[in-house]
């Protein structure tokens, strides 16, 4: 969750985080002019993730929470984001906070959990109330469904993986996979393919 685009105009390139490029709902920092040529995602390390559904898979999620273990370097290793809270996505940083170390007990997650709910605008649409966010956003995790893991970070360059990875994405409705994408590969030559 540390990723940054790349966004080029006649003027050059700029590099922008992505908790920095988006503002609001439906809003950017994109200039007049720039367009996004690169999106870069560092790779994680192994992690697993909790995954819920109780609508429609194409529905737009009331509140999602995303938590990754990063690599320590200082700071703490946790980074925490939440989407259909606010208008956009939105980092934790009072709840990664919380989080001093790989292996939280249940009174520093409770902390964290209580930290994501008083340091977030929950926001109140038609899909949702901000009384009703509160109690998602602070609510039990759901059991786990599913597993992902990468190598970690001393495996291969970028702390993990050789360059090449495969990549799913859907076009027009289906779900497409490219056996093997370079590391380094921009946003428009992806789109050729």
């Amino acid at each position: 969750m540390e990723a940054s685009l790349d966004l080029r105009s006649r003027d050059g390139t700029r590099r922008v985080a992505l908790g920095d490029f988006l503002r609001g709902s439906w809003e950017t920092t994109l200039k007049p002019g720039e367009l996004v040529e690169r999106i870069r995602i560092p790779v994680p390390r192994p992690s697993s993730y909790r995954w819920q559904r109780v609508r429609p898979a194409n529905d737009i999620s009331q509140v999602g929470v995303a938590c990754a273990l990063a690599s320590s370097d200082g700071r703490s290793p946790w980074r925490i984001a939440a989407g259909g809270v606010e208008p956009h996505p939105q980092r934790l940083p009072g709840a990664e906070a919380a989080l001093s170390h790989e292996d939280p007990s249940p009174g520093e997650i409770e902390e964290a959990v209580h930290r994501a709910v008083e340091g977030s605008r929950l926001k109140d649409d038609r899909r949702a109330g901000e009384e009703y966010r509160r109690h998602l956003l602070g609510g039990p995790p759901p059991p786990v469904h599913h597993q992902h893991g990468l190598p970690g970070p001393d495996h291969g360059q970028e702390g993990g993986m050789s360059g090449d990875l495969p990549l799913t994405l859907r076009v027009n409705g289906k779900e497409q996979t490219l056996p093997s994408v370079p590391a380094d590969t921009k946003l428009l030559d992806l789109l050729r393919w």
